[in-house]
């Protein structure tokens, strides 16, 4: 099933029109998300959703909850709920794109997915920090660990399927001119 899915992406990605709309949908979704973050400080944001540390979570907060800019902290919700979406779809392309110029195997086009496990790693760790951000009370050594875990996680997929693109085109090359 999931190949027969990976399979329908590596398809529908060798359209240019299915890139260029994901570029531009992606491009709008993470603007949205930067300018609705801006006034929190985006160190506030980084430190916020990769610390392992309960401390330093709880700092970020109260400090967001003193300048007050905790209310737009939790509105970037409406649209960092979607964002993940976006992005995913429009890396999965990416990815499929460079695995179809290297001829990579259709028994792989599960791999193409990848992008979209960054994405449900994001919800969760969307859905927990609203949680504790909801009501601070909530904050809890084993839920901070779980969401950034989950968020450092998304990170290190999303950076690994990013390489692997031109690292895919890297080869086509090379096999075009051997």
């Amino acid at each position: 099933m999931l190949n027969a899915a990976g399979n329908f992406l590596r398809r529908i990605a060798a359209k240019a029109a299915v890139l260029w709309f994901f570029v531009a949908i992606a491009f709008v979704s993470e603007l949205s998300v930067f300018v609705m973050l801006a006034p929190v400080g985006f160190d506030s944001v980084w430190a916020l959703q990769t610390t392992l540390s309960t401390e330093v979570f709880q700092a970020q907060l109260a400090g967001m909850f003193e300048r007050g800019v905790a209310e737009q902290y939790i509105a970037h919700y409406y649209y960092d709920f979607v964002n993940p979406f976006w992005y995913s779809a429009l890396v999965a392309v990416l990815l499929a794109r460079g695995m179809n110029a290297a001829g990579v195997p259709a028994s792989a086009s599960a791999l193409a997915l990848l992008p979209f496990l960054a994405g449900l790693l994001d919800q969760v760790q969307n859905l927990l920090h609203l949680y504790m951000v909801l009501d601070t009370a909530n904050v809890a050594p084993a839920l901070v660990l779980l969401a950034n875990v989950a968020g450092l996680l998304k990170l290190a997929l999303l950076a690994l399927c990013l390489l692997a693109v031109p690292a895919l085109l890297a080869a086509a090359h090379a096999r075009r001119r051997g």
